[in-house]
């Protein structure tokens, strides 16, 4: 929430589940239907008003995405791969990306 509410880069690595892919199901940048379900998965207070929240400022017009020097595409490959490799290229080319100063 604060790197998004500051607009800092923000790399989601869903591949090994957990609430990375909840967040990044909440923000749109993939379904997450690479991952199975957890049919008794609890949903607590706190992390359901989390992804409303996140939900809220995916659909608000001041919305540009994860500004983190990735496509869409490379995003939901980020947000899928549990390849140590993979994850570590596709975030040095985001910063590289974003970092990098014109000349």
């Amino acid at each position: 929430m604060v790197a998004l509410e500051h607009r800092q880069p923000l790399y989601l690595v869903g591949g090994f589940g957990g609430v990375t892919v909840d967040i990044v199901r909440a923000l749109g940048v993939d379904s997450g239907a690479w991952l199975p379900a957890l049919p008794d998965a609890v949903q607590d207070n706190l992390l359901a008003a989390s992804m409303a929240a996140l939900r809220a400022i995916a659909a608000g017009n001041a919305w540009r995405g994860l500004n983190n020097g990735l496509t869409d595409a490379e995003n939901r490959l980020l947000a899928a791969t549990p390849r140590p490799s993979e994850i570590a290229a596709l975030v040095s080319l985001g910063l590289g990306r974003r970092f990098s100063k014109s000349t």
